[in-house]
């Protein structure tokens, strides 16, 4: 069936794309419209669109040839990603947050948010955007209306290796708003919008920032994390109260 095969490739398809970095030279980029494809890692690599995250993911120029380092383990190293390839166990690796340049990137900007209701034009977007600027008539700040528990939440769309995590609150009225809040990161989807039942989900795991982000300096608080997760939620405990935030940077390790 076509989902049998679908099962069949996501169990091979980190060697198969490993073995193919490895071994690619200037010549063996995937071609589409006569331009050669050097930052997309699986685009048109089966001629076809599976739902694999890593057609996404830039590789940037390559850093390295292929160096083989025993007798069955090869890496290659691109500008935003490391390749490990170990021939003999048809195994392989690789790091999407690996940076030659040894920057960490904000792997939150421009990925899906959503958030439990719109305040004004605050939209989700907003908060993960690339813009700390805390003026929300600037455009660059999300909301919501009056809720029990606000939350907004960001999906990275693959599971990342998360250093840090940066709440920036609004700053040009109502700061203690943000005050009482839970920094909550998975590798499954949260299964409810209820603070408790989230903490008590498996695999989640849980950050408070203690007393309010506008008492902290530069109005933002920093977490570090130093786990994987692809589901990262901002939540309030208070009961009745709105949610502003500035921007969520989600840093990679």
């Amino acid at each position: 069936t076509e989902q049998d095969e679908l099962a069949c490739m996501y169990d091979d398809f980190e060697f198969q794309l490993a073995y193919f970095l490895i071994m690619a030279d200037e010549n063996s980029y995937m071609r589409c419209q006569s331009e050669v494809v050097v930052n997309n890692a699986g685009t048109n690599l089966f001629k076809m669109a599976p739902p694999f995250p890593e057609f996404d993911r830039k590789l940037g120029a390559p850093i390295t040839d292929g160096i083989r380092i025993n007798s069955t383990n090869w890496e290659r190293e691109f500008e935003y990603c490391k390749v490990t390839l170990n021939v003999e166990g048809e195994t392989a690796d690789i790091d999407w947050t690996h940076r030659s340049d040894g920057q960490s990137e904000n792997m939150a900007i421009g990925k899906p948010s959503a958030q439990i209701s719109t305040e004004d034009v605050g939209t989700s977007d907003r908060a993960n955007d690339g813009n700390t600027d805390a003026d929300f008539d600037n455009g660059s700040v999300a909301g919501t209306a009056r809720e029990y528990q606000p939350w907004w939440e960001v999906d990275l769309e693959a599971v990342r290796e998360i250093g840090d995590i940066d709440v920036w609150n609004r700053g040009d009225w109502r700061e203690w708003l943000l005050s009482d809040v839970y920094v909550l990161v998975s590798v499954d989807p949260f299964e409810s919008t209820d603070l408790a039942t989230t903490l008590a989900q498996p695999g989640v795991t849980a950050f408070y920032i203690d007393g309010r982000v506008d008492q902290l300096p530069n109005n933002m608080s920093s977490i570090q994390v130093d786990a994987p997760g692809r589901y990262v939620r901002v939540q309030l405990a208070g009961t009745d109260t709105l949610l502003f935030l500035t921007e969520v940077e989600v840093w990679s390790k």
